[in-house]
Order: C-alpha cells, then structure tokens, then sequence
C-alpha cells in the first residue's frame, strides 16, 4: 500500500498518463492498474474535524481525504473539499488521475449524473471523431474498479449502451443501434453513442454522493485501433453533490 500510494503521488506532481495499448486519455489509470486502493471509507460523508489516519502526513485539516502535507505537494487547497471548484472533492480528482487545480479537469462532458433513487434514470452521450475508409467502428463500455468497501461501480447502473447517429448522416452506410456499430465509414465522421444508466431498485436515496470511473470507447473493426475515454459516473441524491455530500472514499492519503 505504501509503495503504491509513492507512484501514486509522483505521478500526480508529473502528470503522469497510464500505461496502456491504444491511445488513453484522463490521467494516471490506477484502477486498472492496482485493483483499488485499499484502506477505509466509502460510507460517511466528508465533514468533521480533520485528523487523518496514515497517507503521507497526519493531518487533514479540511478532512478531505489527503493529508495537508499532500496538498502541499500537489498544489491543493487544505482549507476546501474542492480546489478548483468544479463540484468534485479533491481526492475524488487525484484518485482518478485528474487535476486538482484545474476546473476543466474532468472537463463537464466527461461526468455523468444519476439521480440516486429507485429506477433512476440517465442519458449520457458519448461523441468520437474518425477517419474511415469503409471499415466498421464498434463503441464499448469498460468498467473500472471504485474505492467504495462494498464494491459497488459504474458497471452496476449500466442498462445498456447504443450506437445513435452519424455527422454527416452519410458518413455511415448502416448504423446498428443496439450492438454500437457504424458500417462502412467513409470519410471523417462524428459518431454519436449513448450510455444509458438505471439506478437499481434497492438506491438508497439517503446516502452520500460517490463517483465512480468508467471508460467509453470506439474501436475499428479489423485494424485493432482503440480510442477511449475516462468518464465519471455520479450517483447523487437529489440536491446533494456538493462536494461535502461526497462519501469518503479513504483516510488521509
């Protein structure tokens, strides 16, 4: 754990990406890579006075998770859950390789919202750019580890992923909606997809926020190119993503 939280740091003060095949983007992956951080947390919300357990220092003033001497090094606030204020808990943002400092990291169009209630539903689009010489792209979803203890992720609020539109509508001969395919692209072409999330059932609608990663991308059938993205789903009840409303995912890092 120790060594890992290392990397983990120094590649946030160099801006480190993940190491991967294909073209990745939004920051150091570490959930593919690690398969969770470990430690506690994940079912209280941020609050109360700020004395941390472990991580690279003991106190955690503004009790957001990193330790004072962490938001020191990053260049973070230890007086305010959000740094940049762009709605998102700081450590929510270096846990999943964004910038804490930076209100367009993630930027907006990479953060979905469900509503945390039974049968909630979202619609979160989903846009690639491509080159095509008549060969097919194929969209997929990817799901990602969270820090959450009871392993819940993005992967359980899936209802189903779809191909919508191609820009110019010509630029696809077919477009098979259900299993996220273009055929036959032809020339550049702006291809649009749609996550669709439900919120189960059993939803408290009572709890704190969480925010989990996931990844969404397109890939062209018999060349191997892969393009995809990190995304945050955020699962919230009503009125209460505010950065304070967020569970805290682990103690003083």
């Amino acid at each position: 754990m120790r060594c890992w939280v290392g990397v983990l740091l120094v590649c946030a003060l160099a801006g480190c990406e993940g190491a991967s095949s294909g073209p990745r983007d939004g920051g150091f992956d570490i959930y593919d890579a690690s398969g969770g951080i470990g430690g506690s947390g994940g079912t209280g919300a941020f609050g109360g006075s700020g004395d941390g357990g472990g991580g690279s220092g003991s106190d955690d003033q503004d009790n957001d998770g990193l330790c004072d001497d962490t938001e020191a090094r990053l260049g973070s606030s230890s007086d305010t859950f959000d740094s940049d204020d762009d709605g998102l808990p700081d450590v929510i943002e270096l846990l999943y390789g964004f910038t804490l400092t930076d209100p367009n990291s993630p930027a907006q169009e990479r953060v979905a919202r469900l509503e945390a209630r039974p049968r909630a539903e979202a619609r979160f689009p989903i846009r690639f750019t491509v080159e095509g010489e008549g060969s097919d792209f194929i969209g997929f979803f990817e799901d990602s580890t969270a820090p959450y203890e009871d392993g819940s992720s993005a992967g359980m609020y899936l209802e189903s992923s779809v191909a919508i539109g191609a820009e110019p509508p010509e630029a696809a001969r077919v477009v098979d909606s259900p299993r996220q395919r273009f055929l036959a692209v032809i020339g550049s072409a702006r291809l649009e997809l749609e996550v669709r999330f439900l919120a189960p059932e059993t939803e408290d609608a009572e709890g704190c926020a969480r925010a989990y990663p996931f990844r969404y991308g397109i890939r062209e059938d018999g060349r191997g190119t892969v393009t995809d993205r990190l995304f945050l789903l955020v699962v919230a009840p009503n009125g209460g993503d505010a950065p304070e409303d967020f569970c805290k995912p682990i103690d003083c890092l």
